[in-house]
């Protein structure tokens, strides 16, 4: 709830960044979840070509190794403090054409809704609360993601509605990138099984 109050204070700003807004051609893509999310969005880093990112630093390591990424910024930094999100908030609000939401909690909804963007594309999921209706009047587009639908179609279409999972082929990163080395921990591995097991639903 916090974030509805701080956006409906900082709104009088955008409309004054408004009038200095030039297109630039850039897109962003806020997906500020983990790893097997991350993945899931790299259908759309092939569609749009190039775009910048605001993620979380789980996935940093993936984005520093992709060239579909122009630019990314990190999750993390933004909550330190109430001036480090007005900091974030200022830099993304004119600097993008298009803005693509596809996880949207509060902190992403807030930081896609002060954007100045003309085309918005927001995601829309089953599990909302009703304050983020706030946020959703400043898209110019929403997807509606039920639990029946394909994760990759419902990201596919806040680009184009009649983009389908099968148009953009899926990666880890672009190009796959290898270290020069195996790391210490398989090199050296310690005694007995460990296990790690990563769930995805789509």
């Amino acid at each position: 709830m916090n974030y509805v109050l701080i956006y409906l204070l900082l709104l009088p700003f955008r409309a004054i960044m408004r009038l200095f807004y030039r297109p630039t051609g850039r897109s962003l893509i806020i997906q500020t979840a983990k790893i097997g999310d991350f993945i899931n969005i790299t259908p759309m880093l092939r569609a749009l070509g190039q775009s910048e990112l605001l993620i979380s630093k789980a996935v940093e390591p993936l984005v520093r190794h992709d060239d579909t990424v122009s630019r990314y910024f990190l999750i993390e930094e933004a909550k330190r403090s109430f001036f480090a999100k007005l900091k974030l908030a200022f830099t993304l609000m004119n600097r993008y054409d298009n803005v693509y939401l596809v996880q949207p909690n509060s902190v992403n909804l807030f930081f896609a809704a002060l954007c100045n963007a003309p085309n918005k594309q927001f995601l829309r999921t089953y599990v909302r609360k009703s304050y983020h209706k706030t946020f959703y009047r400043s898209a110019s587009g929403i997807v509606d993601h039920t639990k029946t639908d394909l994760t990759l179609d419902s990201y596919l279409k806040l680009i184009n509605r009649d983009y389908r999972y099968t148009d953009f082929p899926k990666h880890a990163t672009s190009p796959l990138w290898q270290p020069p080395a195996p790391p210490a921990a398989l090199v050296n591995p310690r005694s007995g099984i460990k296990i790690g097991i990563q769930y995805f639903c789509r």
